[in-house]
């Protein structure tokens, strides 16, 4: 996931076209710009040229939506079962609120996909066979620890 700062600041932009405000950039260095009709452009640094751009934002009321919801865009590694599932619910809402928004859409994707695995994830190691499985990997441990301590000589990993 990509972060948005919200900016005025023209620096490092020299020859931007006039037809666009630049209003912040995200994580990846890309210029965000408003044209005059009110959408939300992305112009990718590094082509040389101010010529390329793609739609990010149907407007500058989405764009600021999605800058106040970014941080939802990142997924706690070890939330529980429940958080998991209302963020789930979060990031769906949000996605519904992004309509037409080619930017947040590929982040809403992402992030939704890692809350499904995480809460797969989640799911497995409660029940019974990702319990046996890590109970099972627990013994294993504790025999390779007891055969070291034995000076046995051997690699079990």
């Amino acid at each position: 996931m990509t972060r948005i700062t919200l900016t005025n600041d023209r620096s490092g932009i020299d020859g931007f076209p006039a037809a666009f405000t630049p209003v912040g950039h995200d994580g990846y260095g890309d210029v965000i710009a408003v044209a005059g009709n009110g959408k939300v452009f992305a112009f990718p640094h590094g082509n040389g040229d101010w010529q390329t751009r793609s739609p990010a934002f149907v407007s500058m009321a989405q764009l600021e939506r999605y800058v106040a919801f970014q941080d939802q865009l990142e997924v706690p590694v070890d939330a529980g079962l429940e958080p998991l599932k209302q963020r789930k619910v979060a990031l769906q809402a949000f996605a519904k609120e992004m309509r037409g928004s080619a930017y947040a859409r590929d982040e809403v994707q992402a992030a939704l996909a890692t809350v499904k695995d995480a809460i797969a994830d989640q799911r497995w190691s409660t029940s019974k066979p990702g319990r046996a499985l890590a109970h099972r990997k627990e013994v294993s441990s504790v025999c390779e620890d007891a055969l070291r301590a034995a000076g046995v000589v051997g690699n079990w990993g």
